[in-house]
């Protein structure tokens, strides 16, 4: 099996990603949370993913990755990329300046939103409005409001009713 390492550019901003794939997903531009967030607000359709280099296993292409996506590279604000290359996964560690650059944007993004007074300090919605504007408007336009995609937002609305109910008795 071959293993790709792939540039996928915003065609409305210039902004890039930098990935490994193994090419079973002709439509996989990426797994980072800007590049998600970015390809919901612009559509797909801004997107372009182009092959760079093609290797015979996942190490070699893994590898690559690390030595293209540096921490000066994820520090480039026309980078999607949050960490530096490699493996991928959780937990890799920020520097505080990269923290609170990640805060600030949490909060702007729910700051600049009209229903904000329904977050948790930047968090997933707390429950108990959650629920109600889920049950008012409906999981689309539920999330719509909260920028979310629907169908986590149905996950999530599950959890916190069940939480509530869990609650109340």
């Amino acid at each position: 099996m071959k293993h790709y390492f792939y540039k996928t550019i915003n065609l409305v901003n210039g902004k890039f990603y930098y990935g490994v794939t193994n090419g079973n997903d002709p439509w996989y531009y990426g797994s980072g949370k800007a590049l998600k967030d970015a390809i919901k607000k612009h559509g797909i359709k801004n997107f372009h993913r182009c092959i760079l280099k093609t290797f015979d296993t996942a190490e070699q292409a893994y590898l690559e990755e690390a030595r293209v996506v540096t921490e000066e590279l994820v520090e480039n604000r026309q980078c999607y990329n949050m960490k530096v290359g490699g493996w991928g996964g959780v937990g890799q560690k920020k520097s505080i300046e990269h923290r609170k650059n990640i805060s600030k944007s949490i909060l702007k993004k729910y700051k600049d939103n009209p229903h904000s007074h329904i977050t948790n300090g930047g968090r997933n919605p707390k429950y108990e409005n959650l629920i109600e504007l889920y049950e008012k408007y409906g999981k689309i336009e539920c999330a719509e409001i909260l920028g979310e995609d629907p169908q986590n937002l149905y996950h999530q609305y599950r959890r916190a009713k069940a939480t509530h109910e869990k609650n109340i008795t």
